[in-house]
């Protein structure tokens, strides 16, 4: 078990190679988690980043979700990291400050993606940050199903595609 701002992590597996000079990791994680936590960890660790605004949308996080996760690369370098990662949600709730609305029993799986540089240069198109698939909740009287979408990088510019169904 390890801890990252205070958030338990278990389950990890892998190798870190060159530990005293340059420590060059290969780490998988599979740990279920408290999503208000890492919620919470994610914008302590992102300050000044373009994504934390996009986590202040998010607030008053309830509930647990299964994490899967990879980190590869040098630790040294951060740039040259790559982590992805899945948060799958099942009976979760928060506050949405952009619907001005409480989501509750939101479920699906949260797709996390950060590239090294060096390999985002290689990609013919943008790698998703975050891609959300098979997403559904309820807010107020309403509800969504069936929610895709995708948090991509093109450039400087931070972009948001999302479809869903509502009733």
């Amino acid at each position: 078990e390890a801890r990252y701002e205070g958030l338990p992590i278990n389950n990890i597996r892998g190798t870190i190679k060159n530990v005293m000079n340059n420590p060059l990791v290969n780490l998988s994680i599979e740990s279920e988690l408290d999503l208000g936590r890492l919620n919470h960890a994610l914008k302590k660790s992102i300050v000044g980043k373009s994504f934390e605004n996009i986590l202040d949308d998010y607030q008053k996080v309830t509930g647990k979700g299964l994490l899967k996760g990879k980190l590869t690369g040098p630790l040294k370098e951060v740039e040259k990291l790559s982590i992805m990662a899945v948060i799958s949600t099942k009976n979760t709730s928060f506050y949405d400050a952009y619907l001005q609305s409480q989501i509750k029993n939101f479920k699906g799986e949260i797709h996390c993606n950060h590239v090294s540089a060096e390999n985002q240069k290689k990609s013919k198109s943008p790698v998703p940050i975050v891609e959300g698939r098979n997403l559904s909740g309820e807010f107020g009287n309403s509800g969504f199903s069936n929610m895709q979408g995708k948090i991509l990088r093109k450039g400087e510019n931070i972009v948001q595609e999302m479809k869903a169904v509502y009733r």
